[in-house]
């Protein structure tokens, strides 16, 4: 676990993950990101000087549960957490995908075709979720997706789940080429979220859901996501558009 600048008293807690590129550890130590600038400008806003923690996914969801001082970011929102928290805002949208290596891959895959493969997934990531709720029987968990790309390097699993802008990311963080993979199905996508537990105040929520509000309407958030989709472009490749004032990765 990874504590940054002091928490105030009586202050939220903000919980986020390590999934780069929308946050994680610079070479210099510190928490960095394209969803880290969202929250953060979102912190402005309201005054709030919540130190940010991060936390294993499985841990953050088992402690939503609970608490009522909880506000936690980069979790994709889907139909199974809809009614278990309260949603602020999005911050990008991001397809899923079955990943291969190019040189072993073969001409085509289903879904049942990769049920029989091995397949890392990252402990408590919304993807292992979609595994073992449809039927993929040889899953193995790691901490990490980066654990997950070595381990296909070493041919210790067949495919693993992941979306590009990651991958790209880690594959480069692992001096590896990202030519290297290969997108083989595409289970679909999530939009990726700020998000309060369900027990959180909700006056404190509507205050921050309008701070967002004004982030979306007056440039700010196209801003931050434009400086970071030139930065994900020109260093790793990872190409993004922008569609309904929402950054898409492809």
């Amino acid at each position: 676990m990874l504590l940054l600048s002091p928490n105030s008293a009586g202050a939220l807690t903000i919980y986020t993950v390590d999934e780069p590129p929308g946050n994680y550890i610079s070479t210099s130590g510190e928490l960095v990101g394209i969803s880290v600038d969202m929250v953060k400008e979102l912190q402005r806003r309201v005054g709030d000087t919540s130190r940010l923690v991060i936390m294993p996914e499985k841990r953050t969801l088992e402690e939503a549960a609970w608490r009522d001082d909880l506000l936690f970011f980069s979790f994709s929102r889907t139909d199974e957490r809809e009614n278990a928290f309260q949603w602020l805002m999005p911050l990008y949208r991001k397809a899923w995908n079955f990943y291969v290596l190019k040189a072993f891959s073969r001409n085509s895959y289903t879904l049942d075709t990769l049920r029989g493969m091995r397949i890392g997934a990252k402990i408590g990531d919304v993807r292992e979720d979609f595994l073992r709720n449809n039927g993929f029987r040889k899953v193995e968990s790691v901490t990490s997706h980066a654990s997950n790309i070595r381990k296909l390097e070493l041919g210790r699993i067949d495919a693993m789940v992941y979306d590009s802008v990651g991958m790209a990311f880690d594959c480069k963080q692992l001096g590896l080429s990202f030519a290297n993979y290969r997108a083989v199905y595409e289970i679909g996508y999530s939009d990726v979220y700020v998000l309060f537990s369900r027990a959180v105040d909700e006056n404190l929520v509507a205050q921050w859901r309008k701070a967002g509000k004004e982030m979306m309407s007056d440039g700010t958030y196209e801003k931050i996501a434009l400086k970071w989709a030139k930065l994900l472009s020109e260093q790793y490749g990872i190409p993004s558009t922008m569609e309904n004032g929402l950054l898409i990765f492809n």
